[in-house]
Order: structure tokens, then sequence, then C-alpha cells
């Protein structure tokens, strides 16, 4: 330019007097691509399941969200200022992605799970460079602790956790306000510390049981139904159970050693019958209060729940090493039980 080779102030590129301008440019429209975000800053809500039994759940019984799990999700340039482009056909979180999809993932502390919605969460675009991501509904069944080995009571400390990645590859580095990278984390696995229930986080091993009656033949005769629990060494009745219910049209069969009827219906027992009826429905303190009308005759009912029964009150009553059964029971009407205690008794002449 100093020497006069060139066009001082232009961008000529054709030659004028064999010069051409001296400023560069470049000739064609240059595509360098959108911005993306430099990392997601995520804020975490307090989650909470549902105690399915106010204060405790049956192992193997099924809970839901009382406050589902929210995770709030910001982008951020590299200087931590929002990026409030990202939204709309800019918004690249996207849970059910082939390579980026986002899939929960439920651990507790020492037991397994059954995991029955571990559905992707529902992504909400706020339209100014943040969003959210819901985890599932308060009206649909979550997991379960999975019922094997007997075991005594003990705290569920379950954890909620997923990998946030978007489809530019933008990943999280800070979680409520401290550094963290994925993967992002409701509660944790340990004593104390995993999401909170509605109730307590106390899992019981627990039954339904029925018991042998026997009495007069003239009177009401009550059948022990009841639900239990085991408390690390004897199975004991669970006072705190107010929610179990059976149904005695189908779920309770009878029979005479002849007919089989619902357990709603009246039954023959030799030259009169009886009809069963339940005090408790659901069951208060642990207890279905099954009675049985006087059936004015001697006789015998065998008692049969049906395996509409809940899972999780079933039971190895065959010892055969699994636990799949229901109870049995039999009516006795005209006939009285010894005493437990007494072995032998003899009358003195």
């Amino acid at each position: 330019q100093a020497n006069g080779d060139c066009i001082v102030g232009s961008f000529a590129n054709t030659p004028v007097n064999g010069k051409i301008g001296c400023n560069f440019g470049y000739h064609s429209a240059l595509a360098i691509g959108r911005f993306i975000p430099d990392h997601f800053d995520v804020v975490l809500n307090t989650p909470e399941f549902n105690s399915a039994n106010s204060t405790f759940t049956y192992i193997g019984q099924p809970v839901m969200y009382a406050t589902i799990p929210v995770a709030t999700l910001t982008a951020k340039n590299a200087s931590g200022v929002t990026t409030k482009n990202y939204t709309g056909s800019y918004w690249k979180v996207n849970p059910t992605d082939a390579s980026f999809g986002i899939t929960p993932s439920y651990t507790e502390a020492s037991h397994t799970l059954m995991i029955i919605d571990g559905g992707a969460p529902t992504v909400t675009d706020n339209g100014d460079g943040s969003g959210t991501l819901s985890f599932s509904d308060t009206s649909s069944n979550i997991l379960a602790v999975t019922k094997s080995a007997l075991t005594a009571p003990f705290d569920a400390e379950i954890a909620l956790s997923f990998t946030l990645v978007d489809t530019d590859g933008v990943e999280v580095v800070n979680v409520n306000g401290l550094p963290q990278m994925n993967p992002v984390v409701f509660g944790a696995p340990s004593a104390s510390n995993g999401i909170s229930f509605s109730g307590t986080k106390e899992q019981r091993w627990g039954r339904i049981a029925m018991t042998n009656a026997y009495g007069s033949e003239l009177m009401p005769l009550s059948v022990p139904l009841v639900t239990e629990y085991y408390d690390g060494r004897n199975f004991i009745k669970n006072f705190a159970d107010n929610t179990t219910g059976i149904n005695l049209a189908t779920q309770l069969s009878l029979n005479n050693g002849s007919t089989t009827k619902a357990g709603n219906q009246a039954i023959t027992i030799g030259t009169g019958s009886t009809t069963a009826t339940l005090l408790n429905s659901p069951f208060s303190g642990g207890d279905a209060g099954l009675v049985f009308s006087a059936a004015n005759a001697y006789g015998y009912v065998d008692l049969s729940l049906l395996n509409t029964i809940d899972s999780w009150l079933l039971f190895d009553w065959d010892a055969n090493g699994v636990h799949d059964n229901l109870p049995t029971a039999r009516v006795n009407f005209g006939l009285y039980k010894g005493n437990e205690k007494q072995i032998y008794f003899r009358e003195i002449y």
C-alpha cells in the first residue's frame, strides 16, 4: 500500500490498471453456524414418595409420587450468563432422542427395586433459555422394593439419577449452585439421604394370615383374618394397616365338603347355614373383622382366599421355598378347640 501497489480503501478483486484493492474480504457469503451454550445449570426440587399405607409400605407394594421430581435447567455461556436464545428450534434437550435421551435410574441403598414407570421425563421450554424436566406424575405406580427373603423392617433410601446432554453435546456443570457433572441425582442411596416419603420410609415384609375357628353352632363365630409383618424374629399383627381390604364376593371362597360358594353367599351347614360378613372394610388395625353367622347345626366350612389378593401379602404357606401362597382355614361349628398347652387329658374314675 505504501508503495502504491494496490488501490487504497478498495476491496476490488478485479485489476484496475494492473492493481487490485488493498483491503481483503471474502467474496461469497460465509456460513459460520449457530452459537450453542457452554453448559447447563440445574436446580432440583424436593420430590416425595407417597407412603402406600400412611405410615409404612409393604415390601413389594408399589409407591407413587406425592411430589414429582422436577429439574429446572438453564443454558449458560462460559461467563455464566443465560443464553436466552436457547428456545424454540434452538432448544436441543430431547428426552426421547435415540442418542441423547434421558432415562431415569432408581437405586436403593441395599435392596433391589422393581421399576414400574421408568419413562422419559416431560420437557417444557420456558422460552427464555430455561426449561424443566418433569418425571412421571402423582397417579402412576413408580416402583417397589423387590420382595424376597424375610427381612426386618427398614427405611427405603431411594435415589433417582439421570444424565443430561443435549443433541449438541452440551452438558450440566452445576447442580443446585454447586459444581457437579453428570449424572444429576435426586437424593442419595444412603442412610437418611434418600428421597423422602409422605409418611415414613419404613418397609415391612408382610403377609395376610387366616386361622381356624371353633365355637358353638348357636353363636356367631369370629375368624381371625389379619395382616402381619416380620419384625426380624416373628410375624406380628400389623396394627398400622388400615388400608388393606378384601372383597368377599371375589376374593373369598367357601366350601362345605360338597358345595363351593362365593364368600358373600350363604352356605349350608348340616340342616342350617351360615353367612360371612366383614366388620372392617378396609382392615382396621390389621384386622378384617371376619364373622360367620350362627349355623344352628354342626359342621364346618373351609375358607380359601383367592389370588386376586395383593401380591405383596403372599407367603410360603406350603413351605416349598416360594412366597406365592394365600392362607386357608376351617370354621368349625359345634366343635371346641382344646387347650394347646394340654398334651394329654384323662378323667379319673
